[in-house]
C-alpha cells in the first residue's frame, strides 16, 4: 500500500492494511549510557547495570531481542571480554557479544521464544573479563551497551 496523498481521511489507514509485523519498534531495555573503562588485566565482573523488569505487557509483541555493544580498542589485546545480558531471576546468561582484542559495534539476536520466557524475570548487563591481559595495568573502553526488545505491530 502507498500513501500518494498529503492529506488522509479519517479512519482511511487500518492497521488491517498492513501485512503483519510491517511496522517494528525497537524499544530499549536496559542500558549503558557512559563510556566505562574496565581492568582487562584480571578476569571477573567490572561493571554491570541496574536490574530492568520485563513483564508480560513487555514481550506479549516481541519478535526478537537485541544485544549491542560498542567498545575501542583495548591497550592490550590479549584478553576476552563478554558484554552479557543476564537473567537474575535465574543466573542465566541469556546472550553475549565478545571482545578479543578487538574494537567496533557489535550486536546478537536473541530469539523471540527466549525474550518471551523472561516474562516476570529482571535482567541486566555486565561487563565480563574472561580471560585477562597479561599486561599490567591494561583497559578498554565501552562507549555504549544495551538491550532492545523488537516488537511486532498486529
Amino acid at each position: 500500500m502507498a500513501i500518494r496523498h498529503w492529506h488522509l481521511d479519517s479512519g482511511s489507514i487500518r492497521i488491517n492494511n498492513f501485512p503483519e509485523n510491517e511496522i517494528q519498534l525497537t524499544v530499549p531495555i536496559i542500558m549503558f549510557v557512559n563510556t566505562i573503562s574496565v581492568a582487562i588485566d584480571s578476569t571477573g565482573v567490572k561493571a554491570y547495570t541496574a536490574r530492568a523488569y520485563i513483564s508480560s505487557e513487555t514481550v506479549k509483541h516481541a519478535k526478537k531481542g537485541v544485544l549491542y555493544a560498542h567498545a575501542q580498542t583495548p591497550s592490550a589485546t590479549d584478553a576476552v571480554v563478554r558484554v552479557e545480558l543476564v537473567d537474575d531471576t535465574t543466573g542465566d546468561t541469556i546472550a553475549y557479544v565478545t571482545y578479543s582484542g578487538d574494537s567496533g559495534l557489535k550486536n546478537t539476536i536473541i530469539s523471540e521464544d527466549t525474550i518471551k520466557a523472561l516474562s516476570g524475570h529482571e535482567v541486566y548487563i555486565r561487563i565480563n573479563v574472561t580471560t585477562a591481559s597479561a599486561t599490567a595495568g591494561a583497559t578498554q573502553n565501552f562507549i555504549m551497551s544495551y538491550f532492545a526488545i523488537v516488537l511486532g505491530i498486529r
